[in-house]
C-alpha cells in the first residue's frame, strides 16, 4: 500500500467515526406533551364544536403534527414532534406552548370523550355532553 492510500483511509475512518452517531440516529419522532384540553361542556347534535389542545415542546424538539383518531363518540389525539438533539448539539433551554384546534362535526348524542396523550403516555380527558335536538 502507498502512504497516500493509508492516509486517505485513516482520514475517512476518523471522519466516519466522528459523524456516525449523528448520521445513524438523526432526528427522531417523539410524543410531545399535551398539557391542556379546552372543549365546551355541552353542545347539540349536528352542531360543530372546537377542541383546543395545548402542546408543549422546547429544546431541540419542534411540533410536527397531531395524530388524530376519532369516531362519533371519541376523539383521541397525540402530538408528534421531531427531536433533533444528539452529540455535539446545543439545545436551548426553553418551553413553548402552542394551541392546536380540531373541529368535531359528527358527534352522536350522549357523552363525547376527548383524550390527549401526555409525553409519559398518560391521558388527559375531557367530556362533552352532546344533547339531542
Amino acid at each position: 500500500m502507498t502512504k497516500g492510500f493509508v492516509r486517505t483511509s485513516t482520514a475517512l475512518a476518523i471522519a466516519f467515526t466522528l459523524t456516525s452517531c449523528s448520521v445513524l440516529t438523526g432526528p427522531k419522532e417523539v410524543t410531545l406533551n399535551i398539557s391542556n384540553i379546552k372543549a365546551p361542556a355541552t353542545t347539540r347534535v349536528g352542531e360543530s364544536f372546537s377542541v383546543t389542545f395545548t402542546v408543549q415542546y422546547g429544546g431541540c424538539t419542534r411540533f410536527d403534527r397531531l395524530a388524530i383518531s376519532k369516531d362519533v363518540t371519541h376523539l383521541n389525539v397525540r402530538a408528534i414532534g421531531i427531536d433533533s438533539s444528539g452529540p455535539n448539539t446545543l439545545c436551548p433551554a426553553n418551553i413553548v406552548e402552542e394551541d392546536h384546534t380540531v373541529v368535531v362535526s359528527d358527534a352522536a348524542a350522549g357523552k363525547f370523550v376527548v383524550q390527549g396523550a401526555t409525553y409519559d403516555a398518560n391521558l388527559l380527558t375531557r367530556e362533552v355532553l352532546v344533547q339531542s335536538q
